[in-house]
């Protein structure tokens, strides 16, 4: 019985450290434009999940937003993202929850 609770508490303790570290890490990625030239810009900032499934869901959202007339700017949230905000008209922020917070480069970004 012993063996089994130390089996139990070693994997979700591994579980725990690959989650922590999979959440917080900076993913850069180039500015990816949908629909350019349009008069109304939103800016989309994610940040990478484990899955796919959050990757679709904002993707999703953004041919929405282009196919509704918007140019749509694509990036992931990392110190490469455009800091400057003027020109878009809407910025919209994609972030997985792990263990009720998001990931830590959110507030990095956004510290300047």
């Amino acid at each position: 019985m012993l063996t089994i609770l130390l089996v139990v508490i070693i994997v979700f303790g591994g579980l725990n450290i690959y989650i922590s570290n999979a959440k917080n890490r900076e993913v850069v990625s180039e500015v990816d434009a949908i629909n350019p030239g349009r008069r109304s810009v939103a800016l989309v900032v994610y940040q990478v999940g484990l899955s796919p499934l959050y990757e679709g869901c904002f993707i999703c959202f953004a041919e929405g937003l282009s196919e509704a007339g918007w140019s749509v700017e694509i990036t992931t949230a990392s110190s490469q993202t455009p800091t400057n905000l003027s020109k878009y008209s809407l910025l919209v922020l994609v972030y997985p929850i792990y263990s009720g917070s998001p990931g830590m480069s959110s507030p990095d970004m956004w510290t300047d």
